[in-house]
């Protein structure tokens, strides 16, 4: 049996499984580029990735040390 995954947002309920990932996919980006500004990463620690082909269908994670979960 398939299980329905079912995102709550402003606008309603979104219930589409590639609607959900992009949606996904969208915060924990604006999530991370939030998190760098405010812990005021030196240039040296984080570089900036080109933007890249879109790939609806996946996620990517960029490794984290414990110190930056503190």
């Amino acid at each position: 049996m398939d299980k329905i995954i079912e995102l709550k947002t402003e606008t309603g309920i979104v219930t589409n499984p590639q609607n959900v990932a992009e949606m996904l996919n969208a915060y924990f980006v604006e999530m991370m580029e939030e998190i760098i500004k405010q812990n005021n990463y030196p240039s040296n620690t984080y570089i900036a990735q080109p933007k890249r082909e879109y790939f609806p269908n996946s996620i990517f994670v960029l490794p984290i040390t414990e110190n930056e979960v503190e």
